[in-house]
């Protein structure tokens, strides 16, 4: 179940809101994050309501974090529109996100583009999601091997899924070995696909297999 639309704090509310994450979380938001890491997101929405209210440090990140763990897109819509637009950018990467998700893209580009401005690398896998959808290729593979290049565990494996989707599969190849790391374990899935692309399939089966011993978000077969 998630929170209803109506959850987020009333507009004409907002506490000042730390510039950055701060370290030590304030008795609300602790017990916030700890509902958000049992998984009982609608218990964790409720308290860090309260914890927001009360200006904790870390209650509007971990707010953000529940409605968009528990898919609520449009209460984190609200929520992070209002942040923005009291001049919090840290948080437009995650707007974007609750952007496109209800559709509407136009507005959801601005905000990642905004993060990036800002310097928020993070937005440059999401931003370059939204671009592929819209078939914008040329346009997404720089962003996500600037993020790869700064260690998103994602961009690297979803940059050799786009080569390999629009034909390159010699790009995909160079890109996979050039940041397969066992310590990202998705890498090790992009370079498994690129082996199977290429007829290696026993090699290609070997690496799934490790991946899958890594944890990979994301494995399958050769």
């Amino acid at each position: 179940m998630t929170a209803a639309p109506s959850d987020p704090l009333p507009s004409t509310a907002l506490p000042e809101v730390p510039s950055t994450p701060a370290t030590a979380l304030g008795r609300l938001s602790a017990i916030g994050a700890s509902l958000l890491e049992a998984g009982r997101t609608d218990e964790a929405v409720d308290v860090l309501h309260n914890a927001v209210a009360a200006a904790e440090p870390g209650a509007h990140d971990l707010l953000a974090r529940a409605y968009i763990e528990a898919g609520n897109w449009h209460a984190a819509l609200e929520f992070l529109s209002r942040l923005v637009a009291h001049g919090h950018v840290r948080f437009a990467g995650r707007l974007g996100v609750a952007l496109a998700q209800t559709g509407d893209v136009d507005r959801a580009e601005d905000a990642f583009r905004l993060a990036l401005e800002h310097g928020e690398l993070a937005a440059c896998n999401d931003f370059a999601i939204l671009l592929t959808q819209g078939g914008r290729f040329h346009e997404a593979a720089p962003l996500l091997r600037r993020a790869a290049d700064a260690g998103d565990p994602q961009a690297a494996a979803n940059l050799v899924e786009l080569l390999i989707e629009s034909g390159d599969l010699r790009g995909a190849v160079q890109v996979a070995e050039r940041y397969a790391d066992e310590g990202r374990p998705d890498t090790v899935v992009a370079l498994a696909d690129v082996r199977a692309a290429s007829g290696r399939a026993d090699e290609a089966e070997s690496l799934y297999r490790r991946a899958a011993v890594l944890g990979a978000l994301r494995v399958h077969g050769a």
